[in-house]
C-alpha cells in the first residue's frame, strides 16, 4: 500500500491535573501565505515605483498600499471590499479638488470654513449610516479629509494636492491590482488545499496520537467549513458539496475516534487488532488523503475484513466494537459518491 502523507498536528500540554487535552490547530500555509507575502509584495511593488519615478508623494502611496494590503488579503472577498473603496476615493478626490482650489480660498473665519467643509462631510457620513454604502462612505471620508489638510496656516499648494490625490488613488489601485490578479481570493487551487486540509481530520484521527483528536476534530473543521463557504467564486456544486464533504469528515473522524478510543479501553484480541491498526485505519486515511474509487473499494475491504474476523465467536466484550465497524462501513457505503465518484448498490 502506498504511504499516505500525515498531515501536521500539535497537541498543546496541560497541567496533568487538570486532565484535559486541547489542541492548537496550525492554519494551512495555503491560507495564510497571502496574507503574510502580499504587504511585502505591496512593499517593493510600491517602492520600485517611488524610486523609478522620484515621485515626491511616493513615499504615502507605498505606506498605504501596504496597508490596504494587509488588512483586505484575510477577508473572505477582498476584491468586492477594494472597490467599495475604490468608488469612495474617487467621489472623495472630486469633492476634495473641488473644495480646495474653489471653496476655501473664498473662506474667511471659521464659519464659512465650516461652510465649506461639513456639506461634504455630511455626505461621507450619511453614507456611513446605510450598510450597502459604508464601504464607500469610510474611503470618502479618509480621502477627502487628508487631501484637504486643512491647516494653520493654510497654504494653497495646486500641485501638491494633485500629488496626494494621484498617491491615494494609485495605493489602492496598486492593492486591487495585487488581490484581485496575483494573489486572488477564492480561487480553484486555494480552494483545493482548503478541502485536503478539511479531508486532513480523518486522517489525523486515524493515525495521529489520540490526545487532543476529539477536541480538535470538534472545532477545526467548522471553522475551515466558514472559510470556504464565504470563499467568492465557487460554483454552485462546489458550494453545495462543501457542507457533505464537512458533515463526512465529522462523522467518519467521530466513529474512527471512537474505535480507537474503545481499543484502548478494552484491547481486542491481536487477531483484529492487528487488522484495525495495521490495514483497515491506515485504509481509511489513505482513502480521505487521496478520494477514489480505488481507494474507496480498499477502505471498504479492510473494514469488511475486519468486522469478518469481530463476528467469528464474537464475545459480549466485543460486540461494542462490531457495532463501531458497522457505523464506519455504513457511513463509508453512503458517502460513496463523494469519496469514489460512484454509487454502490445497496448494501
Amino acid at each position: 500500500m502506498p504511504p499516505c502523507a500525515v498531515h501536521r498536528w500539535t497537541v498543546t500540554r496541560r497541567p496533568p491535573r487538570a486532565g484535559i487535552a486541547s489542541c492548537r490547530t496550525p492554519t494551512p500555509w495555503s491560507t495564510w501565505w497571502p496574507a503574510s507575502a502580499g504587504p511585502g509584495l505591496a512593499l517593493l511593488i510600491g517602492a520600485a515605483i517611488w524610486i523609478l519615478t522620484a515621485w515626491p508623494s511616493g513615499l504615502g502611496m507605498v505606506i498605504l498600499a501596504t496597508v490596504f494590503v494587509a488588512l483586505y488579503s484575510s477577508s473572505p472577498n477582498p476584491v468586492v471590499s477594494l472597490r467599495y473603496l475604490v468608488t469612495g476615493f474617487l467621489l472623495a478626490s472630486v469633492c476634495a479638488l473641488f473644495c480646495y482650489t474653489v471653496l476655501l480660498p473664498q473662506a474667511d473665519g471659521f464659519v464659512m470654513l465650516s461652510c465649506a467643509l461639513v456639506p461634504f462631510l455630511m455626505v461621507g457620513s450619511y453614507m456611513l449610516t446605510r450598510p450597502a454604502l459604508a464601504a464607500i462612505g469610510a474611503g470618502f471620508n479618509i480621502i477627502f479629509v487628508d487631501a484637504v489638510g486643512v491647516r494653520a496656516p493654510q497654504v494653497f499648494d495646486w500641485a501638491g494636492i494633485l500629488n496626494d490625490v494621484l498617491a491615494d488613488l494609485s495605493c489602492v489601485l496598486l492593492a486591487l491590482v495585487l488581490l484581485s490578479t496575483i494573489m486572488p481570493a477564492g480561487g480553484r487551487w486555494m480552494r483545493r488545499r482548503m478541502l485536503h486540509r478539511l479531508r486532513g481530520y480523518v486522517v489525523e484521527a486515524c493515525i495521529a496520537p489520540l490526545r487532543g483528536q476529539r477536541a480538535r476534530l470538534e472545532t477545526a473543521p467548522r471553522d475551515l467549513l466558514q472559510k470556504l463557504l464565504a470563499q467568492p467564486g465557487a460554483s454552485a456544486a462546489a458550494t453545495a458539496q462543501t457542507p457533505r464533504w464537512a458533515q463526512l469528515v465529522m462523522n467518519i473522524g467521530r466513529g474512527v475516534l471512537d474505535l480507537r478510543e474503545r481499543m484502548q479501553v478494552a484491547p481486542p484480541p491481536a487477531v483484529l487488532s492487528e487488522p484495525l491498526q495495521h490495514d483497515a485505519l491506515p485504509r481509511l486515511a489513505e482513502l480521505f488523503e487521496r478520494p477514489g474509487p480505488g481507494t474507496h473499494a480498499r477502505a471498504l475491504a479492510s473494514l469488511d475484513e475486519a468486522m469478518r474476523i469481530a463476528v467469528m465467536d464474537a464475545p459480549p466484550g466485543r460486540r461494542p466494537l462490531l457495532i463501531q465497524l458497522h457505523l464506519l462501513r455504513t457511513q463509508l457505503r453512503d458517502a460513496a459518491y463523494t469519496l469514489g465518484g460512484e454509487r454502490l448498490p445497496p448494501a
